[in-house]
């Protein structure tokens, strides 16, 4: 008998290790966070975005966002009056990707918020202006372009959507319009913790296991701190763009880049906001804005390496958009741009790509 409970011991002894060692470490970390911050809110989640930084996958608490009502879908900015923009089955606005196309061929155009241009309506945005422009030139049956641009999205959730929804649509885009760089500054000295989540073991640790987690933040910041921030940033942003080409053209998709204008600080006017943030609000952005706006001539520069590298063309409409009288006029702050934005930044996209490569036909094709 006695022999017999002997392995029953050793093994109620070995799955005693097994649950209250663990048990035992999560609480220390639980216990030093919380008496290191002096919060108890740690308690329960030690590593909130506003304690180590933005992290994929990690929303902010205050980011504009997409949701589902009993009335439809639609684009919400939860910090500015603005009107809720409809969006379509699959998440953007204007027309679906799922619905059979109505012209010769089908443009999308994919970024973030100056691409989605949420001040602005439908026919407002700079891509439908765009679409117009190619329909006076070419016949209103020549193309459509789709909005597929996200408020807040950087290039690695640009070359998700354009995994997940664009590329196994029926009827995909014969071109990608890509203009994506000003979101990817929020990672430069920021965490990625992607590699934490694969395989599936380490996802279902990840957030509910505070010793996995903390385990992960201070391997992911030793990394960080050997490492250059811009130029980690500048590589993750490249890889994304070089993936988003590999995987379009592996479609028969063409792409163009488009590089992205940021209005300088010095000419950010503060009435041009109309309201919607304060004075002191207004200021703190254009002291932001001097730090990143170097930062985003670097993800630029490695657009047009990246372009190069893959014989994409693309198209630089800054010098029309910022150096042009009345540069102050076509950005809302220094961003998104106006009505009067959309026109020219349409026309300077157009222009130029009559300008360098001829016809549109050169880039995207012939019908």
């Amino acid at each position: 008998m006695e022999r017999m409970r002997r392995p029953v011991r050793a093994l109620v002894y070995v799955l005693w290790l097994l649950v209250v060692v663990p048990l035992g470490f999560e609480a220390g970390i639980r216990g030093l966070t919380a008496i290191r911050h002096s919060n108890p809110g740690f308690l329960t989640y030690p590593y909130g975005a506003a304690l180590v930084g933005r992290t994929i996958g990690a929303p902010q608490a205050n980011a504009p966002r997409k949701m589902t009502s009993a009335d439809g879908r639609f684009f919400i900015d939860r910090d500015r009056d603005l009107a809720p923009v409809p969006l379509n089955a699959s998440g953007f606005r204007g027309r679906d990707i799922t619905t059979p196309r109505q012209s010769q061929q089908r443009w999308a155009v994919m970024g973030g918020s100056s691409t989605f241009c949420p001040e602005l309506s439908d026919e407002q945005t700079w891509p439908a202006r765009l679409e117009r422009r190619v329909h006076d030139r070419d016949g209103a049956g020549h193309v459509e372009i789709l909005n597929l641009a996200t408020v807040g999205w950087s290039s690695a959730e640009v070359a998700r959507d354009l995994q997940r929804v664009v590329l196994p649509a029926a009827d995909p885009p014969e071109l990608v319009i890509l203009t994506s760089a000003y979101n990817n500054l929020s990672s430069i000295g920021r965490l990625d913790l992607r590699a934490g989540f694969a395989p599936w073991h380490r996802r279902l640790l990840y957030r509910r296991s505070l010793a996995y987690t903390s385990l992960l933040l201070h391997q992911k910041l030793r990394e960080m701190g050997r490492n250059d921030p811009l130029r980690v940033a500048a590589d993750r942003y490249a890889g994304d763009l070089e993936d988003m080409v590999t995987r379009g053209q592996a479609r028969g998709v063409r792409f163009l880049f488009v590089l992205q204008p940021v209005l300088a600080p010095e000419a950010m006017d503060f009435a041009q906001t109309d309201g919607r943030v304060d004075r002191k609000t207004f200021r703190r952005i254009q002291r932001q804005n001097a730090q990143l706006l170097e930062q985003h001539g670097a993800l630029l520069d490695r657009m047009v390496a990246v372009a190069d590298d893959l014989g994409v063309p693309w198209v630089d409409p800054r010098p029309v958009m910022l150096d042009a009288p009345g540069a102050q006029d076509r950005f809302w702050a220094f961003l998104h741009v106006t009505a009067e934005g959309a026109q020219d930044l349409a026309a300077a996209i157009d222009a130029q790509v009559q300008e360098k490569y001829g016809s549109w036909a050169e880039i995207a094709g012939s019908p």
